[in-house]
């Protein structure tokens, strides 16, 4: 995959910034704000250089443009795995302490709280 394809989810200028910013004594709480800072970044870079979003036929909605979900924390650990930044053992570790943090505070991928989006889902159903 090219710098330019638009189904590209990490460009090197946010890998550099990912292995700048990671330190084994992060918060759950930092790492959440940092990869809502690096979809933003994405979503910067995507502008910058002209990148539409990539074309495929959603058969629920109709839609032809479909764009990338938000880099999750998770992404980040396996982008600090396969940038060697970490090695198997911790990032085995990392992916199992945040899946603990994650059931306790009722968080999904993202960092949001499940039952804040739960909430706002029923009034908007209401």
């Amino acid at each position: 995959m090219g710098t330019h394809d638009p189904r590209r989810a990490w460009y090197p200028e946010m890998l550099d910034e990912l292995k700048k910013y990671w330190s084994s004594k992060i918060s759950w709480e930092e790492a959440i704000i940092f990869s809502r800072h690096i979809t933003e970044e994405r979503t910067k870079i995507r502008n910058e250089r002209g990148i539409k979003p990539f074309r495929m036929h959603c058969k629920k909605c109709g839609s032809t443009n479909m764009t990338l979900p938000p880099i999750s924390v998770r992404s980040c650990l396996f982008a600090l795995r396969n940038l060697n930044v970490v090695n198997e053992e911790q990032f085995k570790q990392l992916e199992k302490d945040w899946k603990k943090h994650q059931r306790a505070n009722h968080l999904d991928a993202y960092g949001n709280s499940k039952i804040q989006n739960i909430a706002e889902n029923q009034k908007l159903n209401e």
